[in-house]
Formats: structure tokens, sequence, C-alpha cells
């Protein structure tokens, strides 16, 4: 139950990461794994009780699969939203599952065996492959999309300064020119010059005049 209960923690800090979310959430959940740890071996060695150890790991499952999917929605990288709505759901599906096999288990009787426990014990294994398979094709889907739009941006934006490039300029200025003859608004055009730019590389190095170049491209 331990291994279980840390694999989903580090699940919570792996999507954390990847979507640029405060690790509040996820360090509050790693100082409770002391406590259910703890939990789980009195209730297997000292008071033994299947029953009382699936209601723990139940809520603790049940808060971390929902953190999850929080840090999956509230997460502030751009990534393609419907991998990231699919794997928040199948986080928040999860989790709505082990809030309630967590009130099932408060109210029904002792489980003797864990093989031969109710329909709502066997689910579990069945909804835990869902959420993996959810989780593993969402992922990929969203690295890619990832890939693509790195890809995307490598041709159309220039590496040292993140300023459009010509081939994206040949897209972009003919739209803004048949807007403006819509709309009847003029367009302008800025050009800039750095004087003396040989001046810098030779005298301060290449280095120097690409940090100059990306200032200046901030400016504009």
């Amino acid at each position: 139950n331990t291994i279980i209960i840390i694999g989903f923690l580090l699940t919570l800090y792996g999507v954390s990461i990847f979507r640029k979310f405060p690790l509040k959430c996820a360090h509050v959940l790693t100082f409770l794994v002391p406590v259910f740890s703890g939990l789980f071996y009195y209730f297997t060695f000292y008071s033994p009780s299947i029953r009382i150890r699936i209601i723990f790991l139940s809520i603790y499952l049940s808060l971390v699969t929902f953190c999850s999917g929080v840090a999956m929605i509230k997460g502030k990288r751009d990534d393609l939203k419907l991998p990231v709505q699919v794997m928040a759901y199948a986080f928040f599906g999860f989790s709505a599952f082990m809030a309630g096999r967590t009130v099932w288990s408060i109210w029904a009787p002792e489980v003797t065996s864990f093989m031969n426990a109710g329909i709502i014990h066997q689910l579990t294994f069945l909804f835990s492959i869902c959420l993996i398979v959810a989780l593993s094709f969402s992922m990929l889907w969203l690295i890619n999309a990832r890939l693509v739009k790195s890809i995307n941006d490598l041709s159309h934006l220039d590496a040292l300064t993140g300023l459009y490039n010509r081939r994206a300029m040949e897209v972009i200025v003919p739209n803004l020119v048949n807007q403006a003859r819509e709309k009847n608004t003029p367009i302008s055009i800025v050009m800039t010059d750095v004087d003396d730019f040989k001046t810098i590389n030779d005298q301060y190095g290449h280095t120097t005049g690409d940090s100059v170049m990306a200032t200046i491209a901030t400016i504009f």
C-alpha cells in the first residue's frame, strides 16, 4: 500500500512539473505518506483490518488524483487543450471513484479476504488500468503536440531574437494587408539598423553581439 501511494505521489510531482503547477499540494501529500504508512502498518500487524486499510488507501488516492487533475487544468504551460482535459478528467474520475469506494467501505462489513471482496474493490483494478491507459495516451499526445509546436516555431521564428523570419513574414504580411484593406486602416512598418554593429562584434565578441541583438528585439 505504501508503494502504491508513493507511486501516485510521484505521478503528481511529474504532472505538476510537466505543467508548471506549484508543488504545494505535492509537498503536503508527501508529509502525509509516513502517517498513512504507519496506519497501514498498524492495521496490518497490530489490529488487522483489510477494510480499514482500504479506507485509508482510498482516501489518499482520492486526494492525490484530485490534486493531479487540478495540476493538469491549472498548469501554466501552453499545451493542447484536448489531451490536457482528457488526462485531467481521467484523474477526476478516478478520484471520484476512490471517494465513493471510501464511503462504501465505511458502511460495508469487514473484508475477510481481499481476493473475495465485493464488486467495487474488483472495479478498482479495472479503473486503475483505464487510468494508466488514459495517462499514457494523453502524455504521448501532449509531448507530440509540443514537438510539433517547437518545429513550427523553429521554421517561423528566428532562434536568436525570437522575431518572425522571412518565411513567416511571407504568410503574415499578405494577411495584414488584406485586413487593412477590409477595415480601411493604414499599415506601419518599422525598420531599424544598429550603427557600428560590426564594431561591437569585433571589440566585444560575437556572444556580446548576439546579446545586443536579442535586447534590441525585445524593444520592438
